[in-house]
């Protein structure tokens, strides 16, 4: 009862405030994150932003997070299992990069390679993660050779090219500017993989679950599951000159079994005009400090925000779009009513926002 003589705690007014995330001109001093070079995104960020901005509000911008807990002990989790394969590949390209992109000698041999990188690695890694067991230890290390082995027979499948870089870092010290709409966004990140060949410089992101190939309806562009190898597409289209590498870009998600997403050919046609409508509307969002909950219900699958938004949240979400008159929200209304599955990255028995904690953190 003593909450009541306050007003910051009156449980009464605090359930009549409208939370739809929608802070306007309320918030016009809030510094928002990307819309300047203090402050750059990541993709992953990015991503938050267009599968549920209220998501992006409370995670990328107030903190909210999962609890600490300790790690799964019967397998390796995410982001940790993220970060091991991508170290692998990482040291095997800086060592190996220039011969195994030009197809010297055979695939097979790299797989040995290979196999030394992780045995020296997974040891490295027990001393710092608590599996349960030399059989699960066996496990893991199993599955950690395979998905190495997987991505390196996806890699070899597309052919000799120059070796150009492994986890090429770009937006560091100063942030990559990239126009978005009336805006620019101020990105920063880290791209798993650049090669080129004669014609086009080729990015690879790396995934250690399935990604979605591009078959039937799931040719789309997808604004979500796209985004992030459309962002370091657009990167590698603007520092091709620095990097030294052909302006015209490829660029292709390669997960678990060799799957592979790719837009390739299209990339300059298809993928890339999507993705600077998406920036646009991303940076139009910031500007306006408007982050209203995604209305998608796939959106919310594996949302650390579920017992904040509560039953219900995803009608609340429409009904607040449908009666919203700024041009960015009808915007936004639009993109997740037209939008495809959210699968483009999404990782098979796996939380996807683990995985992009670990794509900041590197």
């Amino acid at each position: 009862p003593h909450w009541r003589g306050g007003p910051a705690l009156d449980l009464d007014r605090l359930a009549a405030l409208a939370d739809d995330g929608l802070l306007g001109a309320r918030a016009a001093h809030l510094a928002v994150p990307g819309l300047g070079p203090e402050r750059p995104l990541s993709a992953t960020a990015l991503q938050d932003l267009l599968r549920c901005p209220y998501l992006f509000l409370h995670h990328r911008m107030l903190g909210l997070a999962e609890p600490a807990g300790a790690p799964p002990r019967r397998e390796i989790g995410q982001p940790a299992y993220g970060s091991l394969v991508h170290g692998i590949l990482e040291a095997f390209f800086a060592e190996h990069g220039r011969a195994f992109c030009a197809q010297q000698g055979r695939l097979l041999h790299w797989l040995a390679l290979a196999d030394l990188i992780v045995e020296a690695r997974f040891a490295e890694f027990l001393e710092q993660y608590p599996l349960a067991g030399a059989a699960v230890r066996g496990v893991q290390r199993e599955r950690l050779r395979a998905d190495v082995h997987d991505l390196l027979r996806a890699e070899w499948e597309m052919g000799p090219r120059r070796f150009v870089a492994a986890e090429r870092e770009f937006g560091t010290p100063e942030p990559v500017r990239l126009p978005a709409g009336p805006h620019a966004l101020h990105v920063r990140g880290t791209i798993d993989r650049v090669d080129a060949d004669g014609r086009r410089t080729l990015v690879r992101d790396f995934k250690t679950g399935r990604v979605v190939r591009r078959l039937g309806a799931e040719a789309t562009p997808d604004p979500v599951g796209d985004l992030q190898a459309a962002l370091y597409g657009l990167v590698a289209e603007q520092e091709a000159a620095r990097w030294g590498t052909p302006p015209a870009v490829g660029v292709a998600y390669v997960g678990r079994h060799g799957e592979v997403r790719a837009f390739v050919e299209d990339f300059a046609t298809r993928l890339a005009p999507a993705a600077r409508d998406w920036l646009a509307l991303a940076a139009d969002l910031l500007a306006a400090r408007l982050f209203p909950r995604t209305p998608r219900e796939d959106d919310c699958t594996f949302c650390l925000l579920r017992p904040v938004c509560g039953h219900g949240a995803r009608e609340r979400a429409a009904a607040v779009l449908d009666g919203a008159d700024h041009p960015a929200l009808g915007r936004f209304r639009a993109l997740k009513g037209a939008g495809g599955p959210d699968e483009g990255s999404t990782e098979a028995g796996e939380v996807p926002p683990a995985e992009d904690d670990e794509e900041d953190a590197r």
